[in-house]
């Protein structure tokens, strides 16, 4: 009997090995969305900076 539960214990292992792989995973794929929402901020304070340099030099 003693030989037979490191076999038990091994598909176990896998399988959480597995489910960490697909968190992680999952993590990196949220923090990219989160780079591009900051990006699309950046880009939008540009523009706005822009508009505000034209209103000052046409007055």
């Amino acid at each position: 009997m003693p030989y037979l539960y490191p076999l038990r214990t091994r598909p176990n292992v896998f399988q959480q090995q597995q489910q960490q792989q697909q968190q992680q995973q999952q993590q990196q794929q949220q923090q990219q969305q989160q780079q591009q929402q900051q990006q699309q901020q950046q880009q939008q304070q540009q523009q706005q900076q822009q508009q505000s340099l034209r209103s000052q030099s046409s007055s």
